[in-house]
């Protein structure tokens, strides 16, 4: 459900990282045939390792994370809080954010929290 939502939001042209789990890369497999895993986002990966690995803020268009919690919740807690904590996520969850810059200030912005249950 979650994929399908994807495939169908996503742009054209996006970056996949995916854990070298085997669960994550079966994910990132079901989204798009070409992903790159990476190791430091794997499990114990910190925000800093998944924001570095991505890129965040200055890669250049969508990149998509298939990693792990409690990570990617900190990762989000970090983005919109400025600090790291563990915040619930739901195993399965799109956290989508982008930044922009306005008035000389970086902005994260939360462009869509989903849960499975709500497709």
């Amino acid at each position: 459900q979650m994929g399908h939502w994807l495939k169908s939001n996503l742009p054209d042209k996006f970056s996949l990282l995916a854990s070298p789990t085997m669960r994550t890369r079966q994910t990132a497999q079901a989204l798009d045939d070409t992903f790159e895993i990476v190791k430091s986002i794997g499990p114990g990966a910190d925000a800093t390792a998944i924001l570095f690995a991505a890129g965040w803020p200055d890669a250049k268009g969508t990149v998509l994370v298939v990693g792990h919690q409690p990570a990617l919740a900190r990762v989000a807690a970090y983005l919109l809080a400025g600090t790291e904590s563990d915040w619930n996520m739901k195993k399965g969850s799109v956290w989508w954010f982008s930044n922009r810059v306005r008035q000389d200030k970086a902005q994260t912005v939360l462009r869509v929290m989903m849960s499975p249950e709500f497709l």
